[in-house]
């Protein structure tokens, strides 16, 4: 009977690639390991990052809004309508300045009610979840009731940005938002919910105005 002659230097390359692969196999392994830590935290960075920047506000409307609030307005708004079509999004802004003698804590608030028209200026029915103002705007008391409100020194003047997005499904017309800033003299007031419930004497509706923003969408 014959033996069959094993070739030993095959076995040793078989064995040599096969370890080779092995070690590739776990140097790509941890190379994705690492990518994907790092995209982690750079994801996370830039989400932290946004998170921080969200009061921002670019430096030619903050001199516009300040020279509109210095020429004798209390509050203004900036541009008050933008043209949307479903899923965009954009930011009105609106300005303040403390004329009281007091420096004053406050709060912006968009209403929760909504009034709308369609293209022939009749009223629009508006369909559930969207007659609701939070189902458009990001909330202006993120960390709720509790939270601290901003403060304002006298003579201080402040642009706060209003982000509004129009979600798909909400039918063509003309959206009308109601946008209210609340405050209080009595710096004891430290939370929004004292704020908005400031007595006449140390606080209440900011000079008494309330502001208005249009969406006009158009899918």
């Amino acid at each position: 009977m014959r033996t069959k002659k094993v070739n030993k230097s095959n076995l040793f390359f078989k064995d040599k690639k096969g370890i080779e692969l092995q070690v590739n196999f776990l140097v790509m392994l941890i190379f994705a390991i690492i990518v994907f830590g790092f995209g982690i935290k750079l994801a996370n960075d830039m989400f932290a990052k946004g998170t921080e920047y969200t009061r921002e506000v670019d430096k030619d409307i903050e001199k516009e809004m300040s020279e509109m609030l210095t020429n004798g307005k209390p509050i203004a708004i900036g541009y008050n309508q933008k043209t949307m079509d479903a899923g965009d999004s954009g930011i009105f802004y609106l300005g303040l300045i403390n004329k009281y003698s007091t420096p004053i804590n406050y709060v912006v608030v968009v209403e929760d009610k909504i009034a709308a028209v369609d293209e022939r200026n009749n009223e629009l029915s508006i369909p559930y979840p969207y007659d609701n103002a939070s189902k458009w705007t990001i909330s202006q008391i993120p960390n709720g009731l509790d939270a601290a409100p901003y403060t304002l020194q006298v003579n201080e003047d402040v642009v706060e940005p209003i982000p509004v997005g129009v979600q798909k499904g909400v039918p063509n017309g003309l959206y009308m938002f109601t946008v209210a800033v609340y405050y209080s003299t009595n710096m004891d007031d430290n939370t929004v919910a004292k704020v908005l419930t400031a007595e006449n004497s140390d606080g209440g509706l900011f000079y008494n105005q309330k502001q208005s923003i249009f969406v006009n969408v158009k899918n």
